[in-house]
């Protein structure tokens, strides 16, 4: 008997505590204050709920930077009207979010706001918005339109990038910063061409004539583009202009074109062949990094320095001339050119990065230019098949792993000047 009474009195404290514990549950709504912390002068600091649909105050004027940051729970969330401005990464992987109500008053989205929030599928931009960030609906995978308000007057590099699902971009009339030409976004001139939406169907795309400039990441992941036709009007390729355009196969630039950017054509596997234009005095770091079936190219005169990972992992690159004009060649240039068999390093290219011709696999021989002073940690390692190698009297010091499995390499004549051989 006694123990039947211990058992009964502590089921009836578990069950007080289990009703007291979802009287507290019920009580924290979407609005309790708990849920959610301010700031001074109307910032909206921190949600902690885990509600699918949630209103923030009235009084919020600013939502705070990371505010809902990785609130995965989150599908609905209406922002009042007087808020001005949305935070860096404040909804930044927010993965469920699909509905978001914006005010009139907003005019600031600040860098990453979105970024991540890849089940929202439509947003609709305030009249009065002026800015939108950097990275701010980047990787929006499900967004499939926007409409950019007119007194927009900045978006920042890859505001949409990798937003697969985009179609089109639209421009208000009366925009005095940007312009839509068949749902790609230009400049107001229309000389610059910011964004062409990853989403549009087709396999062509003429870039109109008039067009200066192909902006940073303006085809980034375009993944269904094949041919892309650039005008005589383009001088300057920008910065991962094309990255990953993974089903781009033919590209003919222009004479004029003077720039190719930094990563320019980065992981282009399927571009096959780049007739880069007597004009073209710049070649950014990584400019045709991980182009896995470029076979050969000329690089012309004027063309002062090969940057680092210029031609990293170019597979199946054969051949490539350098002009004489060349006085720096970068780390890592030609790493991973496992068919290229011969080079001609220019005379006046006495700067070699580290690592610049490891893992070519089948270069035979190479010629080092006198003037040089150092061979880099790791500038042959790797190249199996290079059975010589004459140093010039001016090198002074052999970095580590300098010739590290170089199997068929006869043991080179040292200078006389030498002061260090690494490990």
């Amino acid at each position: 008997m006694f123990c039947m009474n211990i058992r009964i009195d502590v089921i009836v404290l578990l069950v007080t505590i289990c009703v007291s514990d979802a009287a507290v549950v019920c009580a924290l709504s979407v609005d309790d204050p708990s849920d959610y912390s301010l700031g001074p002068e109307g910032v909206f600091e921190r949600y902690r709920g885990d509600s699918p649909e949630f209103s923030i105050p009235e009084e919020v004027g600013v939502v705070g930077d990371e505010s809902f940051r990785f609130c995965d729970t989150l599908q609905l969330v209406d922002i009042p009207e007087g808020t001005r401005e949305i935070g860096t990464r404040a909804f930044e992987c927010c993965f469920a979010l699909t509905t978001l109500n914006l005010p009139k008053s907003l005019t600031k989205i600040s860098v990453a706001a979105f970024r991540f929030c890849r089940s929202m599928e439509t947003v609709s931009l305030p009249d009065n918005l002026t800015e939108i960030g950097v990275d701010a609906f980047r990787y929006c995978r499900s967004l499939k339109l926007i409409y950019i308000p007119e007194h927009v007057t900045t978006i920042g590099t890859c505001a949409f990038d990798g937003c697969s699902s985009l179609a089109s971009i639209e421009v208000a009339p009366g925009n005095k910063c940007f312009r839509s030409i068949d749902g790609v976004l230009f400049s107001e001139n229309g000389k610059t061409l910011i964004k062409y939406p990853e989403g549009r169907l087709g396999e062509r795309y003429n870039i109109p004539d008039g067009t200066t400039k192909i902006a940073d990441f303006a085809f980034s992941h375009c993944s269904s583009l094949r041919l892309i036709v650039l005008p005589e009007s383009v001088q300057e390729i920008g910065c991962d202009a094309f990255r990953f355009c993974s089903s781009l196969t033919t590209l003919e630039p222009p004479e004029g074109l003077k720039k190719i950017g930094v990563g320019a054509f980065y992981g282009c596997r399927l571009l096959s062949s780049f007739d880069i234009p007597k004009s073209v005095i710049e070649i950014g770091d990584g400019a045709f990094e991980s182009c896995s079936s470029l076979k050969s190219l000329v690089v012309p005169e004027g063309v002062k320095t090969i940057g680092a990972r210029t031609f990293y992992f170019c597979k199946l690159l054969k051949s490539i001339e350098l002009p004489t004009s060349v006085d720096e060649i970068g780390a890592d240039a030609f790493n991973g050119c496992s068919s290229l068999r011969s080079l001609i390093v220019p005379a006046r290219a006495t700067k070699i990065g580290a690592s610049a011709f490891e893992n070519c696999l089948s270069l035979t021989e190479i010629v080092i230019p006198a003037g040089t002073t150092e061979i880099g940690d790791g500038m042959f390692q790797g190249c199996e098949s290079l059975t010589s190698i004459i140093l010039p009297e001016s090198v002074k010091i052999i970095g580590d792993a300098a010739f590290s499995r170089c199997y068929s390499l006869s043991l080179p004549i040292l200078p006389v000047k030498l002061k260090k051989i690494g490990r």
